[in-house]
């Protein structure tokens, strides 16, 4: 029974995987080349703890120089890493993921109706989100 209970989750766990891809897919835009000049939308995915995203903020030091006009926003999942950043100019806007799979789709669709330019991740994400 037991392993009949594993084996269901593991199921579902794989289909909901699938789904978001597929989600995904359709709802963000591929990879393109692009000029640096024309960036002036940059989203940034940072999902991560508050301990991360303070060592991030050099990163983000290093995209506000090198993008100083463009409009940067960041996707957090925990709202301590808005303490971190929030009242600096490293940023314009944070976006939350919250833990929910309509919330997470509502989320992609404002993401592909403001037309980024730009998609910055950090390393350290590992959502099932932008897994390939």
């Amino acid at each position: 029974m037991y392993l009949a209970i594993v084996s269901a989750r593991k199921l579902i766990k794989a289909t909901l995987l699938i789904w978001h891809k597929l989600v995904a897919s359709f709802l963000l835009p591929g990879p393109a080349s692009i000029r640096f000049d024309s960036i002036h939308k940059i989203l940034i995915y940072a999902t991560i703890g508050i301990g991360d995203m303070i060592m991030f903020t050099p990163a983000l030091r290093a995209i506000r120089q090198r993008f100083p006009t463009a409009h940067i926003t960041i996707i957090v999942s925990h709202s301590e890493c808005e303490d971190v950043i929030r009242g600096s100019n490293l940023i314009d806007e944070i976006m939350y993921l919250e833990p929910s799979h309509w919330k997470a789709v509502k989320l992609s669709y404002r993401i592909k109706k403001r037309h980024y330019d730009l998609l910055i991740s950090s390393y350290l994400c590992r959502s099932i989100y932008l897994n390939n």
